[in-house]
């Protein structure tokens, strides 16, 4: 016998082992797959046709894309003192800070877009980021300490997991009232 032949014969053994080992695993875990397997991550494939150099359409491109999670503040400040009003949901969508909000609970609106004032300062105060929107174009978001932490807003084809983390009273001299809202951001 000729070495081609040990070689096949070799060959076919480890084909039949690996499919008998990839049907075991199939069975021990029917349930996962590559993309569960992947925390997140997810895996897209498109083919092109006629697309540049793909002119034969036999090209596979793969995407993966790192889902989306942060930890982002609502600082109830001026902008002068670090303040921000706004949670960003990865540039597809914002989250604006609204009344009522208070030391127990904070309002947010979906995508309402402000239309900023010019600052006003003069001997008896001062007025900084003054802004006027219409409130009725967005939808309305509650979050309080207690039972409303966590809310599943979907936009842009997109599911982002919005959760109040905590609310901390800021002690900023001639700043009455300044509080902290920390938010943790993901992307189901």
């Amino acid at each position: 016998m000729n070495i081609g032949w040990w070689l096949q014969f070799f060959g076919g053994i480890l084909g039949v082992l690996s499919a008998f080992f990839l049907l075991i695993g199939f069975v021990i875990s029917p349930n996962e797959n590559i993309i569960k397997s992947i925390k997140n991550y997810y895996i897209k494939q498109q083919i092109h046709y006629g697309i540049g150099d793909n002119i034969a359409g036999d090209k596979i491109v793969t995407e993966i894309k790192s889902s989306f999670s942060q930890t982002q503040s609502i600082k109830t400040l001026p902008s002068s003192l670090g303040g921000i009003d706004y949670l960003n949901l990865d540039n597809v969508a914002t989250l604006k800070l609204y009344v009522p909000s208070s030391l127990n609970k904070v309002t947010l609106l979906l995508d309402v877009v402000p239309i900023s004032l010019p600052d006003q300062h003069n001997k008896a105060f001062i007025v900084e980021d003054a802004q006027y929107y219409n409130q009725s174009l967005g939808k309305q978001y509650i979050f309080d300490a207690g039972e409303n932490k966590r809310h599943e807003i979907e936009v842009g084809g997109r599911v982002f997991i919005i959760t109040l983390l905590k609310i901390i009273k800021l002690n900023i001299t001639d700043v009455p009232g300044a509080l902290e809202y920390q938010f943790g951001i993901s992307e189901r």
